[in-house]
């Protein structure tokens, strides 16, 4: 509401976006306004009651211009508290400001998401000093299981005639290889499975 960094207000920074995505014929329905860091932390310096009051009136504006992304972040103490809060103020004070945008936001189209929580490190920066950066580990994907090898027909007589003897349900068909067509397709009697071919010369 006092126009933060940039010198605009919430409903500002919405007129100011409209006209670039009216500029560039980019519907505007498909943008998603959001607020970072909204809470008492701008005024940390006061009581925490004053604080919250400004953080409320600065939810509203939010609520009212259209921002449907509102992080409340209400994790840093104000004047006489510790740096951070416990959880459960932490999450009262999130609520009281989670209410004021519903109120804001009864008769709207679009309803706000909310984000709740703070980040590291803070707004504004580290309050202490960080001698190096620890790299995330990405999770090590699942190795597929190996590959088998398929298992070679077994020897014995017994499979080694169910192999090569026809079954009654399945058709045969006539030897081809080139020495029996100069004669009789009809008089060569042998017979071959069907899975059995002759490469042709």
């Amino acid at each position: 509401q006092d126009g933060g960094y940039t010198g605009m207000t919430p409903q500002d920074f919405r007129d100011f976006v409209q006209k670039i995505a009216k500029r560039v014929g980019f519907a505007f329905d498909k943008v998603i306004l959001g607020g970072d860091h909204l809470g008492p932390n701008p005024w940390k310096k006061l009581p925490a009651s004053d604080a919250m009051d400004k953080a409320k009136v600065m939810i509203d504006a939010f609520a009212r211009a259209g921002f449907t992304k509102l992080h409340l972040d209400t994790s840093m103490g104000c004047a006489g508290e510790p740096v951070a809060l416990a959880d459960a103020l932490t999450a009262e004070r999130a609520a009281s400001l989670a209410a004021v945008a519903e109120a804001a936001t009864r008769d709207a189209a679009v309803k706000p998401v909310y984000i709740v929580g703070t980040e590291v490190p803070i707004p504004g920066g580290a309050m202490e000093e960080i001698e190096e950066l620890e790299v995330t580990k990405p999770p090590r994907p699942a190795l597929p299981p190996p590959l088998t090898a398929p298992s070679a027909p077994s020897s014995s007589p017994a499979s080694s005639s169910a192999t090569t003897t026809s079954s009654p349900s399945t058709p045969t068909r006539r030897h081809r290889c080139p020495p029996c067509f100069p004669t009789s397709r009809a008089s060569c009697s042998r017979r071959t499975p069907p899975i059995t071919r002759h490469r042709k010369r």
